[in-house]
Formats: structure tokens, sequence, C-alpha cells
């Protein structure tokens, strides 16, 4: 599962409709999502691409490496290259995902472009947020060596975030690492370990971080970055990543005072937070003005009657497959305008704008940001789409993914679970 934190990419947002096999579940919310949906390429091109290109299996990647004595993954670092290798999931039509990590800090457009296209996917090179955009990657960190002593532990928490799709499990087995991770920076206090175990130290804090949105995980992410810092590597995307972290964590004065204090950067400005409903009531949803500037939260509370919750992202290429479908349809856009509240999970927000030109486009459908995942048990947020119908405050039916328009008909047998038709209006408290 793709969730909203992981450093994996899924392939399938930009490209999944053109692979055929999977788009029939849900596809999960890029969670520490910092980059904005790729521009759709025309599904016959996209398909072409990954058809013909020269690296399609694991096999196909040896084979290429023992090949070609210089190849465009030179531009990586040593560690760089291993870690992006590790990360790569493929299966029969090619590649599924990859960590984005080293392909946005070691490389520029032109490299990352040279590197995908072995895949067939260079298609996403827009959808990333590079740390240069010359031609010449910029040295000085210093990698691996003897005195590392996070890298084992590192890796693990890789293999955990990779291999495992149930979130609570995959949680809980981080935690369990993470307790020997911070043990070891303890003992050899952080101002004494590598460069490389500071980095590795943000990554793993960063991950524990947008998994949980707990504050403890965000302040050890903020210890590792501010050491970063201090020795002059933090970069510009790891500083995006921390302030957004912070707003995720709903930590808002944090994030207020980390971007205050770093006007070098362009920290994109975040909207300002009004907090209108009382503290009891929960759980909370926060609502975007129309310009953007402002997030107001109210309480939400479930028709008594009936009611649908739709799960969605606008970085989820089927969230927005679905909001179009539901939009040009006559029955179901009234119907759906009435009666549903659309909610995007408690993750990282990179850029707002993203948001509110949702709302802008769907005004039908206008999404609202969950205050606390955990208020909300029977859901499962970090999948997107998911439409739940509600009746007497249970759930009665749900509606997984977008494979495409033969879901309009699952969405009227859901309304018609309700007994709702275009006649009969009902406010589900949006």
């Amino acid at each position: 599962m793709r969730t909203a934190v992981s450093i994996l990419i899924s392939i399938l947002l930009f490209t999944g409709d053109a692979l055929g096999q999977s788009t029939s579940e849900p596809v999960s919310v890029p969670s520490d999502r910092e980059t904005k949906p790729a521009k759709r390429e025309p599904r016959d091109a996209r398909s072409r691409d990954m058809r013909q290109a020269p690296i399609r299996s694991m096999a196909d990647l040896s084979r290429y490496l023992d090949e070609h004595a210089s190849s465009p993954f030179d531009a990586f670092s040593d560690r760089a290259r291993e870690l992006f290798v590790e990360s790569l999931t493929l299966n029969e039509v090619g590649l599924t995902g990859f960590r984005t990590a080293e392909v946005e800090s070691e490389l520029t457009p032109q490299q990352a472009h040279a590197v995908l296209s072995l895949f067939g996917v260079q298609g996403t090179v827009s959808s990333l947020q590079f740390e240069s955009r010359t031609e010449e990657r910029t040295e000085g960190f210093q990698h691996a060596s003897a005195d590392d002593i996070l890298g084992e532990l590192a890796d693990r928490v890789r293999t955990l975030d990779r291999d495992i799709d149930n979130l609570s499990l995959k949680l809980t087995r981080m935690q369990g690492v993470f307790a020997n991770v911070l043990e070891a920076v303890d003992r050899a206090s952080i101002g004494n370990l590598s460069d490389t175990d500071v980095k590795d130290f943000f990554e793993i804090t960063m991950l524990l971080a947008s998994y949980s949105n707990e504050p403890t995980y965000v302040s050890q992410m903020r210890r590792a970055f501010d050491e970063l810092e201090k020795r002059k590597f933090s970069t510009r995307q790891q500083a995006h990543r921390m302030r957004d972290q912070y707003i995720a964590a709903r930590m808002i004065l944090d994030a207020t005072e980390f971007a205050s204090a770093r006007p070098n950067l362009g920290l994109k400005k975040s909207p300002r937070f009004v907090e209108s409903a009382s503290p009891q009531a929960r759980p909370w949803l926060w609502r975007l003005s129309t310009d953007g500037s402002t997030l107001e939260n109210h309480a939400f509370q479930v028709d008594p009657d009936t009611a649908v919750v739709v799960v969605a992202s606008p970085w989820c290429s089927f969230s927005r497959a679905a909001s179009v479908a539901v939009a040009n349809d006559r029955e179901l856009s009234p119907l759906m305008a009435r009666n549903s509240t659309w909610i995007l999970a408690q993750i990282s927000v990179r850029d707002f704008d993203d948001i509110r030109e949702w709302n802008e486009t769907f005004p039908g459908q206008p999404l609202q940001m969950v205050d606390r995942n955990a208020d909300w048990p029977d859901l499962e947020l970090l999948k997107t789409p998911i439409f739940y119908f509600y009746r007497g405050g249970e759930i009665v039916t749900t509606v997984s993914g977008w494979p495409g328009p033969e879901q309009l008909e699952k969405l009227r047998a859901g309304f018609s679970s309700l007994g709702l038709s275009d006649s009969r209006p009902v406010d589900s408290g949006k």
C-alpha cells in the first residue's frame, strides 16, 4: 500500500489506468506527498514507453548494469544508487514504485529523466521536487564510513516501509527499531554522529512522524534537521518537509516559527488556522476559504438518518477521475452535492493551492481536512477514493477505488440503499 507518508512514489498514481490490472483497488494517498500530480501523458504513450523500456524486471536491470560500464545511474553517489535500486518495485508490466529521496536530492531533472527513461516512466519527472536544477550535482556531504552507526537500523526501517502494507503493523515495527535508533543517537550524542548518520536519522524520524503525526517524532525530526542545518547540510526540500510535518501534526505555532526564522528559503505561506469549534466537539474538519488564506475548523457529525462520507485526495488521479465522473452525471451530481462530505486525511500538505484548486473545480464535492485521523476509527483514510454510505449512523455500503465509469452504478446502488434519490435532498452536515 502506498500510504501518505511513504518515501515510495506510486507509478500507478500517474499511469495506473494504463496498466490495466491495478485500478480496481483504492489508490493510497501520498501522505508526505510533497509533489504535485505529473502532467498526464496520453494513455497509449505511457503504455508504449513502459513496453519499450530496456528495464522491465530486476533481471533486465542486472543485465543492463553488467552490459554498460557507464550509465545514467553513475549520476548517483554509491550509497544513493544502492538505496534507489533497493527501493525499486516491479511487476509483469514494469516499474511500479521507487524512492524519490535520492532522485530529488542528488540528481538534476535532466539526470533523473535519463534514469527514469530506462524504466519508461520519465513522465514522472515533472512531479518531483529537485534540490538542483543545474547540470552538475553539488558534492560535499560525507557518505557512509566505518564510523556510521545507524546504517543497518536505517535499512531495517526502509525494509519495513517497503514490505509491510498494514499501516498499524508497519508503524509498530518501525517504533521498535526506532527505540534502538534513539538509544544509539543519545549514547553517541547527535553532534558526534557522522553526516550520513544524521541524514539517516532525519529520514527515519520523518517516516515515523509522517505515519503517526505524533509530536514526539516530529520533535526528533526537528532535532535531526537542526543538526543538518548546523553542519550546513540541510536542504530546502528537508526544510519544506519539516514545516509541512509540523502542520500535519497540527503543531501550527511551531510551523509558523520555523518558517519565519528561515525567510531565505522561500517556504510558501500556509493558510491561517482559525479554531472556531469547541475542543470537546469531535471530530473536527478544517474548511479552506475560497481564496485559500484561511482554514477554519468546525465539528462534524454524521447525519442520524442518512449520509455519505468520501475519502479523497487532490493528488490521487483516481480521486480526480471519480470526481469528474460524478460531476458530469446528471443524477449523481446533485445527490452527491446535497448528501456527501468529502474529506482529506491528516497528512502532510505541500501546497494548499492544490486543495483550493480542487474545490474550485468541484464545487459540489469540496474537500475538507481531517484534524486527527484517530477521530475516524471506522474509516480507512489513507486509501482513496472510498465512498462510505451511512444509515442510522452506521456504514451500510462501501464503494472502493475507481477503475472506471462502471463505479457510477455502484454509487447509484449506494444511494438507493439509503433510500435517496434526486428528489429527496438530505443535509449531511457538510
